[in-house]
This record gives structure tokens, sequence and C-alpha cells, in this order.
């Protein structure tokens, strides 16, 4: 199977990639801020620097995978409205 995790920078994503790679499954981790994945590498881990507003980097991140599995949410208190403008992409 393959997997794309958004929202996966923190302890919660990091043990779904672990345990999904240590299951045989691929991983497509889509992140703003891939320096924090940099000490990940596996020959099933694809990781794509994306941000939620730009519709074609998302594209590329769920094309040809059997599931998609969101751990986004905010930090903090919420400044912004970029996690559901990211959401309410429309055709």
């Amino acid at each position: 199977m393959k997997i794309t995790v958004f929202g996966l920078t923190g302890p919660l994503g990091m043990e779904l990639i672990k345990q999904a790679l240590e299951a045989g499954h691929a991983v497509v981790a889509f992140a703003r801020s891939i320096e924090k994945l940099s000490h990940l590498t596996h020959e099933r881990l694809d990781i794509i620097k994306g941000d939620l507003s730009n519709r074609t980097e998302i594209e590329r991140a769920v094309t040809g995978v059997d599931a998609v599995i969101s751990l986004l949410g905010p930090k903090g208190k919420i400044m912004n409205t970029e996690l559901s403008d990211g959401v309410n992409i429309k055709s």
C-alpha cells in the first residue's frame, strides 16, 4: 500500500511513518518544513516539500496513492487560515 501523510513532522507523524515503513508500506511525506525530516531515509519514503496553498504540490503528493492520512492541526493560537484554506481548494 502507498500512503500519503500530511502534517507528519511532530511525534505522532514520525511514529506513523516508522510503523508504516516497518509494515512494508510506501510513504509519501508532504511537509512544509522538510528539514525536520532530514534524518529520515528509506527506500520506500518519498518526501515532498509543499505548501497547502499549492494545488499542484498537493496533487503530486496524492496521485497514485491508496490512502491519505492528515495529521494537520494548529500549534498554539491560530493566526491565519492556512489549514482551512488548504482543505478547501476547489477543482
